[in-house]
């Protein structure tokens, strides 16, 4: 093994001993298919012209066979030495490109390789699932909110007085009409229409 390949093992183990366990988590499209196609494809992927050393990334057979990805063993992936490298001879993706990784893509990258290489069809070929939705319980923020809705008024005095006010008010509604069929019963000192209790019924004059 060259000395490159040592230095490569080695950083990879240290990053996989320090990093948060988060393999579980890692999803293709989600995390790794934007690193791809913004860093990799150009020239690792379908196009047969622009392809560089005959290696497919887009494919996971192809990767695989080509030797880019070991899956389970990122220190035994050229990927991943590759992306580690700090000579500019072999590092990916090259510094013409100018789109260095981040150490969080690299991490990523690895952890992904680590956790099996795993790839997924494009998102528009899967069926949606619709998702499920958890049960409310006494506990959840949901029964929470609307506990806090239903006891609004026993928090605030002032809010209480008020509701107090509004539920004495709404049997009666206050309308800027003028009916001709009950003008010397209904009509107030403003000229207003008040109408208690039950709406009654009013003519098509009461509205002109």
């Amino acid at each position: 093994m060259t000395m490159t390949r040592c230095v490569a093992a080695l950083a990879v183990t240290v990053i996989l001993t320090t990093a948060v366990d988060a393999q579980d988590s890692i999803q293709f499209n989600r995390d790794i298919r934007p690193i791809f196609m913004d860093t990799c494809l150009t020239c690792h992927g379908p196009d047969s012209a622009a392809r560089k050393a005959d290696l497919r990334m887009d494919k996971r057979d192809a990767a695989i066979e080509h030797g880019a990805i070991s899956p389970g063993k990122p220190d035994e992936s050229e990927m991943i030495r590759r992306i580690l490298s700090e000579d500019p001879e072999e590092i990916m993706p090259p510094p013409e490109l100018k789109k260095p990784l981040s150490p969080a893509q690299k991490k990523l990258l690895i952890d992904w390789v680590q956790s099996g290489a795993e790839y997924q069809q494009h998102w528009s070929y899967i069926a949606p699932v619709r998702a499920e939705i958890p049960a409310a319980t006494a506990d959840s923020a949901i029964m929470r909110h609307a506990s806090r809705l239903t006891n609004w008024d026993r928090r605030n005095p002032s809010d209480s007085r008020r509701s107090g006010r509004l539920s004495a008010s709404r049997s009666s509604v206050t309308f800027p009409l003028y009916c001709t069929e009950c003008a010397s019963s209904k009509i107030t000192s403003d000229n207003r229409l008040s109408i208690s209790g039950p709406t009654k019924r009013m003519s098509a004059s009461a509205f002109s």
